[in-house]
Parts: structure tokens; C-alpha cells; sequence
């Protein structure tokens, strides 16, 4: 599998994770604890043989970036001050 594909599809997963939480910012802390415990256990669980290939790590890959970026993003968001999206409803 060509490099340039592996990092495309974890730019991706990165920048949907970070997309994700700037246009939807209200979400639970526990979510996002659960999201990280979710990340670290696909992460570090062994795959199956039966599906075991590169196509599988990248999957695994991809879905480990995106929850793990998700879950540690808003803690970004408030040490930089960044803003997040905002809805302006007009009366």
C-alpha cells in the first residue's frame, strides 16, 4: 500500500475528527472518555487473523485517529481559546 494513501486517509480521519467537534461542540465529557477508551481499545487490540492485511490496519487506523482526535479535540479548543461554530438564528 503506497504512503501517500495511508497519510491521506489519516489526514482525513483527522480533519473530519476536527470538523466534527468545531461544528457540533456540545457534547458530553463522557463522550468524549469513552470515545478516547474506545480509540485505545481497537488500538491495541490484536486483529484476528481471518482479517488481518493492510487494508484492515487502515480501517483500524483511520477509526483510532478519528475517535482519538475527537475525544482529546475540545481540550485544544479551550487551551488555544479557539472558537467553535456558532448558529446565528435571525428573529
Amino acid at each position: 500500500m503506497p504512503g501517500w494513501l495511508v497519510f491521506l486517509v489519516y489526514a482525513a480521519a483527522f480533519s473530519l475528527a476536527v470538523w466534527v467537534d468545531y461544528e457540533f461542540p456540545r457534547v458530553g465529557w463522557y463522550w468524549r472518555i469513552v470515545a478516547v477508551a474506545v480509540a485505545l481499545a481497537i488500538g491495541l487490540t490484536p486483529p484476528p487473523p481471518s482479517v488481518a492485511g493492510p487494508e484492515f490496519d487502515l480501517l483500524v487506523g483511520a477509526a483510532f485517529t478519528f475517535l482519538f482526535v475527537w475525544g482529546i479535540c475540545e481540550m485544544f479548543f479551550h487551551l488555544f481559546h479557539l472558537p467553535h461554530h456558532t448558529v446565528r438564528r435571525h428573529a
